[in-house]
């Protein structure tokens, strides 16, 4: 049975203790700081002839091959960042509130900006899986005021949604998890999502998603 997990760059840092006698960095290393004044906050991606992607004060930087700093995008309101196998740039415009792709003669296009007919929260992070499907986080950390993503009992819905190549949107995680935040589709099927509440303790579970059965459970 094919099972998909969602889980936080630090599970993946941290989720095998590493033993006493392994170092990650040697004793003697610094720490060389390549972006500041917020151009780091957010991302990254990676693009070897672009460099560094990253997002910070509402912009999408790049940190190029040269190690200069720049605003690639203004104005993006961007926050998780990706490149597909063709190259181009997924982004989650959490101010916009929508999934765009960066195409690569440089336009772009909207991917998702709403279920239902309803607007998204704050689209957070974003990962894709061998079939090419994204997968993205919609929690909701800012103003809670005006938002349209409610239930019938009129609470925001904090999620994470599935784009499938055609670009039909499912909602695969409602309830399972509160403020979804980062997402990452591992080589197995398996992944962690990390749970951040506002003004609360990071928690971490493990979902196990069984796509086949109808609806798909966890």
């Amino acid at each position: 049975m094919r099972r998909i997990f969602f889980f936080s760059v630090v599970v993946i840092l941290y989720a095998t203790p590493a033993r006493a006698e392994e170092e990650v960095f040697p004793r003697d290393a610094g720490l060389k700081v390549e972006a500041a004044n917020g151009a780091g906050g957010e991302g990254p991606a990676w693009d070897p002839k672009l460099g560094v992607l990253t997002s910070g004060n509402g912009h999408t930087y790049v940190l190029d091959r040269s190690g200069r700093s720049r605003i690639f995008r203004r104005d993006s309101g961007s926050n998780g960042l990706l490149f597909d196998q063709q190259g181009r740039l997924l982004a989650c415009e959490s101010a916009q509130r929508r999934i765009t792709r960066t195409e690569l003669d440089g336009t772009i296009k909207v991917l998702s900006d709403r279920y239902n007919g309803k607007r998204y929260n704050e689209t957070n992070d974003l990962t894709i899986d061998s079939k090419g499907r994204i997968y993205f986080s919609d929690p909701c950390y800012g103003r809670r005021v005006g938002k349209e993503m409610l239930d019938e009992h009129g609470r925001i819905i904090e999620a994470v949604y599935r784009i499938d190549t055609d670009g039909t949107v499912t909602r695969v995680i409602q309830r399972e998890v509160e403020r979804p935040n980062g997402v990452l589709h591992g080589q197995l099927l398996r992944c962690r999502q990390p749970l951040n509440g506002l003004g609360r303790c990071r928690h971490q579970r493990r979902l196990e998603l069984h796509p086949a059965r109808q609806p798909a459970q966890f």
